[in-house]
């Protein structure tokens, strides 16, 4: 489920980078493609590493953003207060080099507020990339589920549900 949300956030991210580089490619022929760098990683912030900053997660994670010169980066399973770590680190060492401070996002899985989980943090995942990342807005989400019909088969039904609040955070 969890992989299924953050396949759909990435995926709902790039769509939107190349919906805006195919119009200007579509504008100009010229235009060289690009090839950019992703950097991944399934961080287990909560399980492995309760949530901490002093461990190494941090400092491990934006050496390795920096070194490898990514264009985004993605994490899995990172608590709320690594990521707004992770953002304090980059912008030190002055990533993205154009100065972009709409770099990163954040969407949680789990709200904040359980001392079980990211010692009490909102637990999600993350992305950060070169380029500015599109604002943030409400969104309505569908719920989807199987129904049995009355042949006995199942059919699917799609059903909006109310807009939400948006979780997802844009770094301050």
């Amino acid at each position: 489920m969890r992989r299924a949300m953050f396949r759909g956030f990435v995926l709902s991210l790039a769509c939107a980078f190349s919906v805006a580089a195919g119009t200007a490619q579509a504008a100009d022929t010229s235009v060289t493609p690009r090839t950019y760098k992703v950097w991944q990683w399934n961080v287990a912030g909560n399980t492995i590493h309760d949530g901490s900053l002093t461990d190494g997660l941090v400092d491990q994670a934006v050496d390795s953003i920096v070194n490898r010169g990514a264009d985004f980066a993605a994490f899995n399973e990172l608590c709320e207060n690594q990521y707004s770590a992770i953002i304090t680190e980059l912008r030190a060492r002055a990533w993205p080099v154009d100065g972009n401070t709409s770099f990163a996002r954040f969407e949680s899985s789990l709200p904040a507020g359980d001392p079980d989980v990211c010692a009490g943090n909102a637990y999600g995942n993350a992305l950060f990339s070169t380029s500015p990342c599109p604002p943030t807005a409400p969104r309505k989400r569908a719920t989807c589920c199987a129904r049995p019909s009355p042949t006995g088969r199942a059919r699917s039904s799609a059903r909006p549900t109310s807009p939400r609040t948006p979780t997802t955070r844009a770094p301050s």
